[in-house]
């Protein structure tokens, strides 16, 4: 598995607010501006796990977002009715996070 994520030591220059940048073999780490983008304009799938989890896990904590029945739509208001369940959920706990992070898929052509 190829794991890419920096420390403070290795980005000094990095602010505090930036996004630590992470990469694994079959997910990118996006924002949970550009998460919103994708779910809105119908990209799957999008990949929510607490902030300090590895998207690949083996213990299949997170979610995939894929909207099944397409009748029903996708708004704004039902992403962060989403997020808000999930938040409240799985991001309560120290050891995994106090956060969501959002991932795209990576396809490796």
């Amino acid at each position: 598995m190829i794991y890419r994520g920096l420390s403070d030591a290795d980005e000094p220059h990095r602010k505090e607010t930036e996004m630590v940048k992470v990469e694994t073999a079959n997910w990118r780490r996006i924002s949970k501006a550009k998460a919103r983008q994708a779910y809105l304009r119908g990209d799957d799938p999008i990949r929510v796990v607490p902030c300090k989890v590895d998207p690949d896990n083996v213990w299949g904590i997170g979610t995939d977002i894929v909207l099944d029945d397409e009748s029903q739509g996708r708004s704004k208001e039902r992403w962060e009715t989403f997020l808000n369940h999930y938040i409240w959920d799985n991001c309560q706990h120290n050891e995994l996070g106090k956060y969501p992070a959002f991932y795209e898929r990576v396809h490796n052509d």
